[in-house]
């Protein structure tokens, strides 16, 4: 099992994978989603994935459902604005991926 954490802006989208042991797997920048899609096809294995929710974040969330065994949205801002939809998966502060790299993995 790999854990991916994704930084998402609108210009570009970080990706930090960590192995099993917690060990970062790959670390990359891409410039759109279609490039962060090409790279979690490419692990050699089942991923858990976390990332920060922003507008627009629940396309993502779905899209990344189709790839990943679990997605888990971190409130962040939205929650103090009240932001997010009762639909996504969202992880509560401290909450985090299993085995607990959790969703502030290193970027």
């Amino acid at each position: 099992m790999f854990y991916v954490g994704l930084d998402v802006h609108s210009k570009q989208i970080t990706i930090c994978v960590l192995n099993s042991d917690g060990k970062v797997h790959q670390r990359c920048t891409v410039r759109q989603v279609s490039g962060m899609v090409g790279v979690l096809k490419q692990l050699p294995g089942s991923f858990q994935v976390c990332y920060e929710a922003s507008t627009g974040y629940g396309a993502l969330f779905e899209l990344l459902c189709t790839l990943a065994a679990r997605v888990a949205v971190g409130l962040g801002d939205l929650a103090r604005r009240g932001s997010h939809g009762a639909d996504y998966t969202i992880a509560k502060p401290g909450e985090g991926l299993e085995p607990s790299p959790g969703c502030a993995l290193a970027l």
